[in-house]
């Protein structure tokens, strides 16, 4: 991969968002799924603008043929992505939504991948919308989750996962 420092710029960004507590579209502002109000407050952050390409050697048969992403200077977290096709054409644009949440021993986090993730491929007029945890569910971090996932073994090495996928 071959990376680029852009720009610094001031983006507007959904930081500290309240997720949606009800199954999509509930608590989306459709048509496009976008953030109702009630997910909180629009913030102008400081943003390091990258752009990522595979190296030409490895571009071959890739789908996406360059990313733009909007990292927040804060929280080392992307904010907004632009992705183009290989032909360098704008392609899909995603929002991520970050959601706050409390990690023991540390304290309040909102880079820790709870969220709302919002893609539009504008391309083919498409949207695709995650948000983790969903439906109120809870968001394990570290030593919150299960005790039957720190199996290291079964949960990190390709035997591991094959056991699972049976």
């Amino acid at each position: 991969m071959r990376s680029e420092f852009l720009a610094s710029r001031r983006i507007l960004a959904l930081v500290d968002a309240n997720l949606p507590q009800n199954q999509f579209p509930d608590g989306y502002d459709m048509p496009l799924g976008w953030p109702k109000p009630s997910w909180g407050k629009w913030q102008v952050r400081d943003v390091d603008v990258i752009s990522v390409t595979r190296i030409p050697s490895r571009r071959a048969d890739y789908c996406y043929g360059k990313r733009v992403m909007y990292v927040d200077r804060a929280t080392s977290a992307p904010l907004w992505e632009d992705l183009y096709d290989s032909r360098l054409q704008p392609w899909k644009v995603f929002g991520l939504f970050l959601h706050t949440i409390d990690v023991p021993g540390i304290g309040p986090v909102n880079a820790s991948g709870s969220m709302v993730s919002a893609f539009w491929n504008i391309q083919n007029s498409h949207a695709t919308f995650l948000s983790q945890p969903v439906d109120g569910q809870p968001f394990f971090v570290n030593g919150q989750a299960p005790a039957e996932y720190n199996d290291v073994q079964r949960y990190t090495t390709p035997g591991g996962l094959d056991l699972i996928m049976r």
